[in-house]
């Protein structure tokens, strides 16, 4: 897991870089992140938190209480992204049709445990994210590669047309605020935080329907 580590290292200090050349610039509100009303096929754990992480999210609430940029996961909403399988396109769940070549591909719930949970931080987000074990990434690589031989290849392909596949990073966003960087007050709350480890979590894996914060999720029919 040394290279995973060596990657959210990186990541942090491209976005610390960044914030610094952005520090006196003026920031105008962006537009929400994802369509507030529309849901996508995805798969994740909604776990048990750590006492650590309920703690973060609690202080990360409180400093973004007033702020309507904000947008800040509750204890009850955060689930850690196994594999999204579309982008947030459906209103009501897909017909059974769409869904029967997924029961056969997807291989039912199995144990993600993340580990060495840590912040992240993007120019406007906030990631807890971890280690998984060998297990898991070879689950990952496998769905790829059989959601890549179905009728969910090009749903899959556009959810992360800006990233790799599978996506290399295994965490749970936060905090995403609509503007070109975080205010001042979260970024130094970042760097006071950002050495800190938040534990483990683990849950059995699930098949959902749901908006890109987990408020609406509705369990994939496999029968």
């Amino acid at each position: 897991m040394d290279a995973l580590r060596q990657e959210y290292d990186q990541r942090c200090q491209e976005t610390l870089s960044f914030w610094q050349q952005c520090a006196h610039q003026a920031q105008a509100p962006l537009d929400a992140f994802y369509p507030a009303h529309k849901r996508a096929i995805t798969t994740g754990i909604r776990p048990a938190l750590p006492a650590a992480v309920n703690a973060l999210l609690h202080d990360l609430m409180q400093i973004t209480a007033s702020d309507p940029l904000a947008e800040t996961a509750k204890p009850d909403q955060l689930h850690f992204t196994f594999l999204a399988i579309t982008t947030a396109i459906f209103d009501d769940m897909p017909p059974p049709y769409m869904l029967a070549s997924l029961r056969l591909i997807w291989p039912g719930p199995f144990p993600l445990r993340i580990r060495n949970l840590r912040l992240v931080a993007l120019p406007n987000q906030l990631l807890l994210a971890g280690e998984p074990d060998a297990e898991s990434i070879e689950q990952r690589q496998e769905l790829v590669n059989m959601l890549a031989n179905s009728p969910w290849k090009a749903g899959l392909v556009q959810r992360y047309q800006h990233d790799s596949l599978p996506p290399r990073f295994w965490h749970s966003t936060i905090l995403r605020y609509r503007a070109t960087t975080l205010p001042a007050e979260l970024r130094d709350w970042f760097i006071a935080q950002k050495h800190r480890n938040y534990g483990e979590v683990v849950a059995h894996t699930e098949l959902v329907l749901a908006d890109y914060q987990w408020q609406q999720v509705t369990a994939v029919p496999l029968t």
